[in-house]
């Protein structure tokens, strides 16, 4: 259509504009110079190979490649930001952070943060997280939404310090944290617009986090390993560990009494007993 003729030439040059955008990604096999061309059973072959010989590519690997998802890349902007680079940065393609690592998140456990941040609990929970209706991260409200993770981010850690934070004995740095630090962020910035979360977010950093706590005790197992040593670790269960501390962050500030003074639905057992401290969170 960009050669026709008979199409308008503002049209040929809108399309060829369009198709300027994008490629579509081919590979062709052939054979090596001077060999015969493929018999129907190499046909046969290769056929095979690629309907049924497919590995699925790991998510933490699929999460580095991707250039298009806007929670990726608003986990990646945050990833690179001052504050992050600060306490170690953010490592890539990693499903945890190794004992040498020097950085204080891996990519997936930040955009687990983002998501829970930007939707909360709804896309956490969905089986398929790349679609949401009516989804709160729009290209619109990317660097608004930004901002505020990160002033609410730069909060958290002032009010647990920068040494205290980077201490991987705390369950704010373990998968489960970093989806509740989201999903807190959630209640307190999208759905109860608290106007000064940053001190609701000191609050957060004041918990302490550290893993021996009682407060965690129904997610902390010992753990010894084959040298005897002893220690302490999450439950199995990702979800449900994540769920229990969200659950018990939300009783400790109050955040479920004014979810449900706003008529907000209770979610995952929100009204189970834990200890609770009021008035952390200003109305």
């Amino acid at each position: 259509m960009t050669e026709d003729d008979k199409v308008p030439e503002h049209n040929r040059e809108a399309l060829r504009g369009l198709m300027s955008q994008f490629s579509l990604p081919a590979v062709f096999y052939i054979p090596a110079p001077g060999n015969k061309g493929f018999d129907l059973e190499e046909m046969q072959q290769l056929f095979h190979d690629f309907n049924f010989k497919a590995k699925s590519v790991p998510e933490r690997v699929a999460i580095a490649l991707d250039h298009s998802d806007l929670y990726i890349g608003l986990a990646n902007r945050i990833g690179g930001s001052p504050l992050m680079k600060r306490l170690g940065g953010m490592e890539f393609k990693s499903a945890s952070l190794g004992k040498k690592s020097t950085a204080i998140v891996v990519q997936q456990n930040l955009l687990r943060f983002v998501r829970g941040a930007a939707e909360g609990e709804r896309f956490l929970e969905g089986t398929n997280k790349s679609e949401i209706e009516d989804p709160n991260l729009t290209e619109d409200t990317l660097d608004d939404l930004e901002e505020r993770m990160l002033v609410y981010l730069e909060a958290v850690v002032e009010g647990m310090g920068d040494e205290k934070f980077k201490d991987r004995e705390g369950l704010h740095l373990t998968s489960p944290g970093w989806g509740a630090l989201g999903v807190l962020f959630n209640d307190l910035v999208v759905r109860l617009k608290v106007p000064d979360y940053q001190a609701a977010a000191r609050k957060i950093g004041t918990i302490d986090w550290n893993r021996a706590n009682l407060h965690w005790a129904d997610i902390v197992r010992e753990n010894t390993d084959k040298h005897g040593n002893v220690s302490l670790g999450l439950a199995k269960g990702g979800a449900q560990n994540r769920r229990f501390l969200t659950r018990r962050l939300r009783q400790l500030l109050g955040v479920d009494t004014l979810l449900e003074e706003r008529g907000f639905e209770p979610e995952h057992g929100d009204h189970e007993s834990a200890p609770v401290v009021p008035e952390l969170v200003p109305a």
